[in-house]
């Protein structure tokens, strides 16, 4: 693969650090599987607790995806209790307010770390049509 196609994805936590790396060195595309809005908003819906002023790492993916130009698939459960599917609802509008193109899939019923969510059928699509509109071609 050429370093023009290169993808970052990131699940849950992680989708902190890849929006934060590509902000940075930004990818052909990203793929986000259950993204939070942030750090603080997530552990906020969990505990109903703001602990934001507390925490080193904000990890701000709503922030970060609005910065962003590259196509982005969001992949996320209706039923997630660790980060609420309106979370990832609002990652997804956030990145096509600016501007971004996003394939957005929700994994009706699915969990957080429900198979068919982590390695299903529908983040592999995601994945490989992000990619297309990316123009990534050594993905066939």
């Amino acid at each position: 693969m050429a370093p023009d196609e290169l993808i970052y994805l990131g699940e849950s936590l992680g989708t902190g650090v890849v929006s934060e790396l590509a902000t940075e060195y930004p990818p052909t595309a990203l793929v986000l599987r259950s993204p939070m809005t942030s750090f603080a908003d997530v552990v906020r819906a969990l505990y109903k607790v703001p602990i934001g002023w507390l925490l080193r790492d904000r990890y701000p993916v709503l922030a970060n995806v609005e910065q962003l130009t590259g196509p982005i698939a969001v992949v996320y459960g209706s039923a997630d209790t660790m980060v609420p599917a309106a979370q990832s609802r609002a990652v997804a509008q956030a990145a096509r307010d600016a501007g971004t193109e996003v394939v957005e899939a929700e994994v009706v019923g699915a969990f957080h770390n429900d198979g068919g969510l982590a390695q299903g059928e529908t983040l592999m699509d995601a994945l490989v049509e992000v990619a297309r509109i990316g123009g990534v071609t050594g993905c066939g």
